[in-house]
């Protein structure tokens, strides 16, 4: 009787050990069919705030990182306003970590991401801001456009945050920020003094484009 019951309590264990494999498999096969290519909402390294990509999958709400499986996926914000760090006021941003501790990290699995930020007011595509890190790894072809109304940067760092791009066997980051309205219309730029001293680091190639729309204020590919 000893012998069949341990016999039965083994069976019970190989099955559930057979159903949680299964289930897992099919968790990370739903994800993957699950993932849209085109969001209209920002990226913030906050699960609560990014529901959207926890239910289509790209959120790991363990990790917390985010894991891209689409051959192209497109982020397009407008107005989606966080705190700009000392000396700036409010700014737009597409993906951002804000604060010391946070920390945003994106995966891409060699696939391709555009990322597109516009906005009335001033402008940033990927943002790192008051000591929060942005870290993306992994990216096949990166494109960051942003359209601002004020100071406009595709990268930027400030109140020393920082941002990595790990794309030395990728494709060239493609950057182009655009500024209307007498603002400054710049690449990648960072500031530094309070807080400590920011950093951005691409380690790859850049294509890199700032201008301005009506010929007032300034361009810069670098600031």
């Amino acid at each position: 009787m000893r012998r069949k019951k341990s016999w039965i309590k083994s069976k019970k264990i190989a099955y559930g050990v057979a159903l949680a494999l299964t289930c897992g498999l099919f968790s990370t096969a739903y994800a993957e069919q699950t993932q849209n290519s085109i969001y209209n909402e920002a990226i913030t390294g906050n699960v609560e705030k990014d529901l959207t990509y926890v239910t289509n999958g790209i959120l790991d709400v363990n990790t917390g990182e985010y894991n891209f499986t689409k051959d192209l996926t497109s982020i397009t914000v407008e107005d989606h306003m966080i705190v700009g760090g000392p000396w700036v006021g409010k700014v737009s941003s597409a993906v951002s970590s804000v604060g010391e501790g946070n920390k945003t990290v994106l995966n891409i699995n060699n696939k391709d991401l555009n990322i597109i930020d516009v906005s009335t007011s001033h402008c940033t595509g990927i943002t790192a801001i008051n000591k929060g890190i942005v870290e993306i790894n992994d990216p096949g072809t990166i494109s960051i456009t942003t359209n601002g109304g004020g100071q406009t940067a595709a990268l930027f760092a400030n109140g020393g945050g920082e941002i990595y791009i790990h794309n030395a066997d990728g494709s060239p980051v493609v950057i182009r920020s655009e500024a209307k309205n007498s603002g400054s219309g710049v690449g990648i730029k960072t500031m530094n003094g309070i807080a400590g001293r920011s950093h951005i680091q691409v380690d790859g190639l850049i294509d890199l484009v700032g201008s301005i729309v009506n010929g007032q204020g300034m361009g810069e590919g670098l600031s």
